[in-house]
């Protein structure tokens, strides 16, 4: 006979369970099927470390539903084990860990399209279909710009922070970015592990819960708050930061469908009187915390340490393709215009094979992306406290989320290249009071 157990949907792999907290128990639901009709008991070892119901089945080709949940936390990992027994026969095993005080962690890349030191921050530095004004764009403040045919970074008006409520274009994008160009990899972040305690330590789990896996976004109108570089036609906005110490404006953090949030801000009391005040009482926003070396992330996600490389592996790619391309088309001329600006970030030798093998006069050198965007790390640190929305769904882990009322949210974001208005993100959600 074959026993098919999965808890939590999974049937392999790691599997855990949330311990008690408050009160509260964290049911999940283990599926049991098997290849011919029999009846089974279930029990668990150690004795008490999990409750299940109920402990006698009769099982068949389809699942039947049986509710587990944690006593207490796990001594060490794995170390407790659900037996399935036929007729005094262990005929399956499945092996789970209890954890205390589960931590959400997410992971991917993030679209960032905005103006840059030292350009004005509402700025749209854009290219055109008439090719003599590519120099005005190529030597304009700053070291980011609008292709041929894409969206602007802020919308014509509207696009001042008067007051700190207020949409003003500049979002971050964790899924679904906007003109995503040829060549750049996919815009996408999800939920890749949930951590915890065992009384022996911390343990991660990259399955065992249905909210791994899903996809995590931050609000539709969340952007980096630096505001510097201020057009003197413009009006003052509220705020405004040095560059590495923004906060992201109009927070919120969403995890799939099952999570929500904003971070608390207090009412408008007067205008900023200085670079880097905060204006508002309460202000639970994230704010930049540190602004470090990024490279033991960067090897986490299998990239280079150093600009150069990068660009040396994207300007390849795109020679190709602008071989390829017909004359005078949109897709050649913003071809061009990429391998002008990663001239000036690709090694030494690099820039100089590509002078020597174009047209005399085919490519100039312009502005490029700054190495410290890929290199460097920006911490930001604050606290999804307001507007909560929690949905457990079947996720053990969301309904331990949802006897919270504050938490703390944590992004590490680095590897920001302007050739593809992207970058890379780490992060974490822990309720406050675990």
């Amino acid at each position: 006979m074959t026993v098919i157990a999965a808890l939590q949907g999974e049937t392999s792999g790691d599997h855990f369970l949330i311990a008690p907290h408050d009160g509260r128990v964290f049911p999940g639901v283990l599926a049991l099927s098997t290849d011919r009709a029999t009846t089974v008991t279930l029990r668990s070892v150690p004795d008490g470390r999990i409750v299940l119901s109920p402990t006698t089945c009769d099982l068949g080709t389809d699942p039947t539903d049986v509710t587990v949940h944690a006593t207490g936390p796990s001594q060490s990992r794995g170390d407790t084990t659900i037996e399935i027994v036929e007729g005094g026969d262990v005929v399956a095993t499945l092996e789970l860990t209890c954890i205390e005080e589960p931590v959400v962690h997410f992971r991917g890349r993030f679209e960032a399209r905005f103006a840059t030191d030292s350009a004005p921050y509402n700025d749209n530095p854009a290219y055109t279909s008439d090719p003599d004004q590519d120099q005005d764009v190529a030597v304009a403040s700053g070291w980011t710009w609008v292709l041929e045919g894409e969206p602007p970074f802020v919308p014509a008006t509207g696009n001042v922070p008067k007051r700190i409520e207020m949409p003003v274009g500049r979002e971050i994008r964790f899924n679904d970015p906007v003109a995503l160009r040829p060549r750049v990899e996919p815009v996408v972040t999800l939920v890749d592990r949930v951590s915890g305690r065992t009384a022996a330590g911390e343990e991660s789990f990259t399955a065992g819960d249905p909210l791994i896996g899903e996809p995590v976004d931050v609000g539709p109108h969340t952007y980096f708050a630096g505001n510097r570089g201020r057009n003197p036609a413009d009006p003052r906005t509220e705020e405004s930061y040095q560059p590495m110490r923004e906060v992201l404006a109009l927070f919120e953090l969403h995890l799939g469908t099952r999570f929500s949030g904003g971070s608390a801000v207090g009412p408008f009391t007067h205008m900023a009187t200085s670079v880097n005040e905060r204006t508002r009482t309460p202000d639970s926003r994230p704010h930049t915390v540190e602004f470090t070396s990024g490279t033991d992330e960067l090897v986490q996600f299998g990239l280079p340490p150093d600009v150069a490389s990068v660009s040396d592996a994207r300007i390849d790619a795109l020679l190709g393709d602008y071989a390829a391309a017909t004359p005078g088309t949109t897709e050649r001329r913003n071809l061009h215009r990429r391998i002008c600006h990663l001239l000036a970030t690709v090694s030494d030798g690099k820039q100089a094979a590509v002078l020597a093998a174009a047209q005399p006069g085919e490519f100039d050198i312009r502005a490029g992306t700054i190495p410290q965007g890929w290199t460097g790390k920006q911490v930001f640190r604050g606290k999804v406290d307001a507007d909560l929305h929690v949905t457990p769904d079947g996720s053990g882990v969301v309904a331990y989320l949802a006897g919270f009322g504050s938490f703390t949210v944590e992004l590490h974001m680095f590897g920001f290249h302007s050739d593809e208005l992207c970058a890379h993100h780490i992060g974490s959600l822990r309720p406050d009071s675990a």
